[in-house]
């Protein structure tokens, strides 16, 4: 698997209980950097059991950091609950855009980790248009002592597919900030109080601060900013299944669906 193009070779790799998915790709590629992306230590996980896999986990830590390190190439280390969805694909996406920024090539590894965090890690690399790869097994281990020198996986030899993206149209500009701003508040925002945090970001179009005009002009400048927010972005929203929007008297209120929280995790 070679990357073309300019830039650093940057991978990332959620980790799970495999040494040889996460380390084979680096036998015949040159890569500069890795982000490894493992279990953190959270309180709700501190049962005799739960302890016993997170020391589990530390192993397979261990086993993949010095082996990078061991071959000269810069490892970051992130811990998150790699239980939770959506924090993943917040991770990923930022770690994602902050390469694309400094103009590198971005790999994700989606099978070093388990199932649940395998489809957060597909979700964000595909938002992003970056390169997904996939490590064949040549078996799998059968006992202990395989399993601790291996990982779940044995690969004698780098076998890599690369998956084909799918295009993902994601919301930008003022779609984007609302989504975002509706995913900071997951009690609802009434469209008065969306309004203001727009024009307090200065948007282009929604530069007047009406509530600093005469009454009449002010009503009228607030009515035109509300319909024209309705009949674009809103209207977009909904219609993506990003958002939804209910009534309480004579009030607007929007509120983030299920969708649009996994959308605004890649957005961020």
């Amino acid at each position: 698997m070679v990357v073309e193009g300019g830039g650093k070779q940057v991978h990332i790799i959620p980790l799970g209980y495999e040494f040889d998915r996460a380390v084979r790709p680096f036998d015949e590629n040159y890569i500069d950097r890795v982000h490894l992306i493992t279990m953190d230590e959270i309180e709700k996980y501190s049962s005799p059991n739960e302890q016993v896999l997170t020391n589990k986990q530390r192993h397979y830590d261990n086993l993949v950091i010095k082996y990078i390190e061991n071959l000269g190439i810069e490892i970051v280390v992130h811990r998150v609950d790699m239980f939770e969805i959506l924090p993943v694909m917040a991770l990923i996406s930022r770690i994602i855009k902050d390469e694309i920024l400094q103009n590198n090539r971005v790999s994700v590894n989606m099978s070093a980790c388990g199932r649940l965090t395998s489809f957060a890690v597909t979700q964000a690399a595909m938002a992003h248009q970056v390169k997904l790869y996939y490590v064949r097994a040549d078996a799998y281990s059968q006992n202990q002592e395989e399993t601790e020198l291996h990982g779940l996986s044995i690969c004698n030899s780098c076998r890599i597919w690369d998956l084909e993206n799918f295009r993902f149209d994601l919301p930008s500009g003022l779609d984007r900030f609302i989504l975002l701003k509706l995913s900071l508040n997951p009690d609802g925002l009434s469209g008065e109080n969306l309004l203001y945090s727009i024009i307090n970001e200065r948007t282009n179009g929604y530069e007047t601060k009406f509530w600093e005009l005469p009454m009449r002009e002010r009503r009228r400048c607030q009515s035109n900013y509300l319909t024209k927010l309705r009949k674009g972005p809103i209207e977009r929203l909904i219609k993506a299944g990003y958002i939804n929007k209910t009534r309480i008297g004579r009030q607007m209120i929007l509120h983030i669906t299920s969708s649009g929280k996994y959308v605004s995790c890649v957005c961020e």
